[in-house]
């Protein structure tokens, strides 16, 4: 094995981490997986900073048991509802006898979210069936109120009016 191969975990990306690559292909296909772990660590490529790195499962054709781990990775203090979402996830998983949350990335803008599906979003997946949102209901619109008429500020011009102008 050379020396990129064992030294994965420093060299941008790959080994256990998610590339862009990796993630888009998560994104586009709507790919779901389970979240086994999260930890908050010092990162090693800033100075004065941390990042989550959330620990998750994902199909691997390659690997002996069809599946392998990998590891998406998080500054902290970049997105706050996503800091909350890590923490909250950590405590969660803290208690064994809570089983790991199901989630997806979505793609919103140039953002890369992460979304814990809901129990029945699970269901519906267990089911086989899909776990893309569900377009909102429509709101009904609400009969507008009727206003006031306004009080005209100028004089209606008359018909005769009109013709005399129009001919200057």
């Amino acid at each position: 094995m050379g020396f990129a191969e064992e030294n994965q975990d420093v060299m941008g990306g790959g080994g256990a981490f998610l590339t862009g690559a990796d993630k888009n292909e998560l994104m586009e296909n709507g790919i779901v997986f389970p979240i086994i772990g999260v930890e908050r660590r010092s990162n090693p490529f800033e100075d004065d900073s941390e990042q989550y790195l959330v620990r998750i499962i994902l199909e691997d054709d390659e690997a002996d048991d069809g599946e392998a781990e990998k590891i998406l990775s998080y500054t902290v203090g970049a997105v706050e509802s996503r800091d909350r979402l890590c923490e909250r996830m950590a405590t969660w998983l803290d208690d064994s006898s809570n089983d790991p949350p199901l989630a997806k990335l979505n793609k919103v803008g140039r953002s890369q979210i992460l979304v814990v599906l809901t129990e029945e979003e699970v269901a519906e997946y267990e089911a086989g069936g899909s776990t893309k949102p569900k377009p909102a209901a429509k709101a009904k619109p609400k009969p507008a109120a009727a206003k006031p008429a306004a009080k005209r500020t100028t004089a209606k011009r008359t018909t005769a009016a009109k013709k005399t102008t129009a001919k200057k």
